[in-house]
């Protein structure tokens, strides 16, 4: 299993996660520490997510099992973002999708390390769509 990247993605802090030709994962630099001690203790979930990461970046679509829309949330700024996240067992990575350097990228803002229901924590979705705000135009 390769490491995750940890390079600066070159736009507000964001740091690389894996890129494809046409699509990245970009993560918040608290989101990417997450991901980090996810890859290191937990091999399972990690596998599951690095697997639904490259389907993204290869641009080949993704299952209601592992991809979901949370809908629209307040990033505190007076805008709305939609949030998605990425689904596997129980653990979620909340985030946005934008266009950076020509490229659709997922921008992760968001972590429910162990998530216990189906229904999303409503303070993680704010928490995310807070922490999009410097990530928006």
């Amino acid at each position: 299993m390769p490491d995750l990247v940890d390079e600066d993605a070159n736009f507000r802090g964001l740091k690389l996660v894996m890129e494809g030709a046409n699509k990245a994962v970009l993560a918040d630099p608290r989101i990417f520490k997450a991901l980090r001690e996810l890859a290191k203790y937990d091999k399972r979930r990690w596998g599951e997510l690095e697997k639904m990461m490259s389907r993204y970046c290869a641009g080949h679509p993704l299952t209601d099992e592992q991809w979901n829309s949370e809908g629209r949330h307040r990033t505190g700024t007076g805008k709305e973002i939609g949030l998605h996240a990425f689904k596997p067992w129980q653990f979620r990575l909340y985030g946005f999708e934008r266009d950076v350097g020509g490229k659709r990228c997922f921008v992760a803002t968001g972590v429910d390390p162990d998530k216990k229901t189906n229904r999303a924590d409503q303070e993680i979705l704010r928490s995310a769509a807070k922490r999009a705000a410097p990530y928006i135009d």
